[in-house]
Order: structure tokens, then sequence, then C-alpha cells
């Protein structure tokens, strides 16, 4: 029932399938990055995501600004490890502190926004540097 895509496992079945598995609804629940590859919920496409919480055809998704409830068939699991898992969800909590510092500048959303759809664990040197100066303008005294 899983195809292996390389970086992603694409669940390729039925919503009734989905629905119904008692393996897959379990797997929704494991926590685990997914990416939201949905072409109708364009807000967070391609943005990398944790599972919140499983209804009957919705998740309500966890992203570093917030909550959003997408369909089941819209996300794609991302193939970590666990130093992976942990490092993204890492910057992830970084990025959520500077969301909630208020009124950003319109470049720095923009620069977050870049982040969030990244499809791997390990940020660039470049990446740090600029999330670095972020935490050091908005978060630093």
């Amino acid at each position: 029932m899983l195809r292996d895509n390389g970086a992603y496992l694409n669940f390729n079945s039925s919503d009734r399938y989905k629905r119904q598995n008692k393996g897959f609804r379990l797997l929704l629940r494991a926590k685990i990055i997914w990416l939201i590859y949905s072409l109708h919920f364009s807000v967070k496409k391609n943005c990398w995501c944790q599972v919140a919480e499983v209804q009957d055809t919705e998740c309500v998704v966890d992203t570093w600004d917030g909550q959003y409830t997408v369909g089941i068939d819209d996300l794609l699991s991302l193939r970590l490890r666990k130093k992976e898992k942990e490092q993204m969800l890492s910057w992830g909590e970084r990025m959520s502190a500077l969301s909630e510092v208020g009124e950003l500048s319109e470049a720095v959303l923009w620069v977050l926004k870049g982040l969030e759809k990244l499809e791997r664990a390990e940020l660039t040197p470049l990446e740090q540097k600029l999330l670095e100066l972020l935490e050091d303008e908005y978060l630093r005294e």
C-alpha cells in the first residue's frame, strides 16, 4: 500500500482506505514530519509540519506559525532519521519563537517562509547565519 518515492512515502490509495486503515491512522499520530503538498491548500503548500490531531478525513497540523486543518490526502511523509527530525524540529521552534515576536518585516517573513519549504533537515551555513541574524535582531537584547 505504501510506495517509496525516494525522499517521501506517498500513500497511493483511496480516501476510504486511509480513513479505515488503522495502521495508516496510527502513522498519522506518530511524531514524524509531513509535507503539505495539496494543490487545494495553497496557504502552506510544500511546507513541512507535524500532525497534532487526526479527525475523520482531515488532520490538524502544527507549523512554525500556527495550526492548520488539511485533508489526509494532502500529506506526504518525509523520510527522516531521528537526528534529522530533531534538527528540523529545533529550527522550527526557533522560527516559531520569531513568529511570536509580533510585527516582523516583510523581508523577515520572506526568509521564514523560504525555510518552511526546505525538505532537508540541515540548514546550509548561509541559512544558519540568516536565522541567527534574525534571532539576534528580534530575540536577544
